[in-house]
């Protein structure tokens, strides 16, 4: 049996799962930051980090992203929000 494939929608779902903005990790107002570790790669413009913080539902979690934002903060609240997992202990170890 051949299964006709609707290429329309088929682009469409692609696109809008594209283009739809990424879901957040944390409510980051209701959570704590504890602190974050900044570094540059070699021959790299940007910076990378490392954020702790402290969830009041899911205890302390670590997330690492790039740095964007106007200052330390808005990078600390946008690598909290959007940010991939990062292991717990290293990040602890990390940010003293």
């Amino acid at each position: 049996m051949k299964m006709k494939i609707n290429y329309v929608l088929l682009s469409f779902l692609i696109v809008s799962s594209v283009s739809a903005a990424p879901p957040t990790n944390i409510h980051y107002e209701r959570s704590k930051m504890l602190g974050s570790y900044y570094f540059r790669p070699a021959e790299s413009a940007d910076l990378i980090g490392i954020v702790l913080v402290s969830c009041p539902f899911d205890g302390e979690r670590a997330f690492i992203g790039a740095a964007s934002g106007a200052n330390r903060a808005d990078a600390d609240r946008a690598i909290a929000e959007r940010g991939a997992r990062f292991p717990l202990e290293v990040a602890k170890a990390l940010i003293k």
